[in-house]
C-alpha cells in the first residue's frame, strides 16, 4: 500500500474533474496543498470564497449527505436501513442550522448557539420575506400537512442535532419527520440562494 504522504510521487490536480496539473509530493501533506493551491491559482482557478459562500457550501454539503441517506436507506417503506436515521437528522439538523447562520450573515449579523427556534426567530423581517416565499414556491414538493407554518416545522427541530447526535445517551428521542426535514432545508437553502447578493 502506497503511502499517501511519500516523498517524489506525482499527483495530479483535478478541477471539476478536468487535469489541471501536477505535483510531486514532498512527504508534507500541508506543503503538498501548498503546491497544487499555487497550481491552481497559476492557472486563473481560484476564486476567493467569502464567509458567506463557504457557509452555505458547508451547509449544502450536510444537506447533500442528509439526502442522500434519505434517497437511499429511508425513502421506502419499510425502511431500508434504520441506521441512516440518525446520520439523517444529525446532517439535516446541522445543515438547517447553518443555513440560518448563513442568512444571518448575508444580513451582517454574526450568530452562535444550536436553538434553530432562535436562529430563525432573531431573522429579520426581510429575510423571513424570502423564507416565506421559498416556502410557497416549494411546499407541493413535499408531504407537509397544508396549514403546518414553517416555523412549526423549525420548532420540532430545534434540539435535533444536539439530541440526535448523541443518540445512544437518550431512551427516547424527539420525533424528527423526514419530509419536514427535508421541506426546511430545501426552503432554506433555496432562501439562501435568493437572500445572496447577486454578482
Amino acid at each position: 500500500m502506497t503511502n499517501i504522504y511519500e516523498k517524489g510521487l506525482s499527483k495530479t490536480i483535478y478541477v471539476n474533474g478536468i487535469v489541471v496539473g501536477e505535483y510531486v509530493t514532498t512527504g508534507d501533506p500541508q506543503k503538498d496543498i501548498e503546491a497544487a493551491h499555487e497550481i491552481i491559482k497559476s492557472k486563473g482557478l481560484h476564486k476567493e470564497t467569502t464567509e458567506v459562500d463557504a457557509m452555505h457550501s458547508q451547509a449544502n454539503s450536510f444537506a447533500n449527505t442528509a439526502k442522500e441517506l434519505y434517497e437511499r436507506d429511508l425513502r421506502t417503506v419499510p425502511i431500508r436501513n434504520s441506521m441512516s436515521m440518525v446520520p439523517f437528522v444529525v446532517n439535516a439538523a446541522f445543515s438547517i442550522e447553518i443555513y440560518l447562520k448563513t442568512l444571518h450573515a448575508i444580513s451582517g449579523d454574526k450568530v452562535r448557539g444550536h436553538s434553530l427556534v432562535k436562529l430563525y426567530d432573531d431573522l429579520g423581517d426581510d429575510i423571513k420575506i424570502i423564507i416565506q416565499s421559498a416556502v410557497e414556491d416549494l411546499r407541493r414538493y413535499y408531504d407537509v400537512e397544508g396549514g403546518t407554518e414553517f416555523a412549526d416545522c423549525i420548532e420540532t427541530l430545534d434540539k435535533a442535532f444536539e439530541q440526535w447526535r448523541y443518540a445512544y445517551e437518550y431512551e427516547k428521542l424527539s420525533y424528527v419527520g423526514f419530509q419536514a426535514t427535508r421541506f426546511v432545508y430545501h426552503v432554506l437553502h433555496e432562501s439562501c440562494c435568493r437572500a445572496r447578493p447577486k454578482e
